[in-house]
């Protein structure tokens, strides 16, 4: 029962060109600047006309910000990049500086 009233929303969402947005930072934010996002996220290709926002902190993003709205993510925390950082570092190989011209096997 609880995924007919998710669809039923959703349905009515899409006919009254609303999208709910969550936007999550480390911190809370202005009242303002909470309002310039959501014009912005107006503007965009990808969004309904009625933007319906909502804010939420979780310190463990430690900075930058998380926007959700439909099965979309955009992850701009800091949290993220350095999560990125770290799969990248792990995947790179490790090089020695000397050759091994300079470093002749002992028998």
């Amino acid at each position: 029962m609880p995924e007919i009233a998710h669809e039923f929303l959703k349905q009515y969402d899409a006919i009254n060109k609303k999208t709910k947005v969550v936007l999550t930072t480390a911190e809370g934010i202005d009242p303002e600047l909470v309002e310039t996002i959501k014009a912005k996220l107006t503007q965009a290709v990808s969004t309904r006309d009625n933007i319906e926002l909502e804010t939420k902190v979780n310190p463990k993003l430690i900075g930058g910000f998380m926007i959700e709205y439909d099965d979309n993510l955009y992850d701009a925390s800091i949290a993220h990049q350095l999560h990125n950082m770290k799969k990248a570092l792990a995947g790179a190989e490790i090089t020695s500086e000397s050759s091994s011209s300079d470093n002749p096997k002992k028998n």
